[in-house]
């Protein structure tokens, strides 16, 4: 019962409790939409809810673009992960995942399946590694070390990574998404 609220056509996201899939349904209890039609355990998802990134129920990572009902296994794998460790592009051609256990990153190209892996000089903290995507195609950051000290990463020619400090706290441009 949603008559609490003043703006019953607002959409939420769940994950549907018997199927898992991620759905969409506005606080009248109308208009239920699916989103993601493949059972998750956690998800990140674009804000016009076009690209999914999920941990599917077997543990590895998933990207879903909606359009097209497409879904690509990005890592296999049975380690638990926090979805703050992986990130998808703006156009969703590109996967970046921080593993903890490597103390590195790995860029994933979805359209030709390359994969670059990046072991990084810093340690990651106690707290693990934290992704997140620019609004601009060719750039990420990757925080969650010791002093707060946060990465800019580049992508160049042939998926080369090129890793710069980001200087200053000002809070960093990043892809929306949820």
């Amino acid at each position: 019962d949603t008559r609490w609220t003043t703006q019953p056509g607002t959409r939420i996201l769940f994950t549907d409790a018997s199927s898992g899939f991620l759905k969409a349904i506005q606080l009248d209890g109308t208009a239920v939409e699916t989103i993601v039609p493949i059972p998750m355990a956690d998800y990140l998802v674009s804000s016009n809810l076009n690209l999914c990134l999920l941990r599917g129920t077997n543990g590895c990572l998933y990207l879903y673009r909606r359009e097209g009902n497409q879904t690509n296994l990005i890592w296999k794998t049975e380690k638990r992960f926090f979805m703050n460790q992986v990130a998808f592009s703006p156009s969703g051609e590109r996967v970046v995942f921080a593993n903890e256990d490597g103390n590195s990153i790995e860029l994933v190209n979805i359209p030709t399946g390359a994969r670059t892996n990046l072991t990084l000089t810093e340690k990651f903290s106690f707290h693990g590694p934290s992704v997140a995507w620019s609004p601009e195609e060719d750039h990420f950051y990757v925080g969650g070390f010791d002093g707060h000290l946060r990465l800019a990463v580049e992508i160049g020619s042939n998926e080369a990574l090129k890793i710069n400090a980001v200087e200053g706290t000002n809070a960093l441009a990043v892809l929306k998404c949820f």
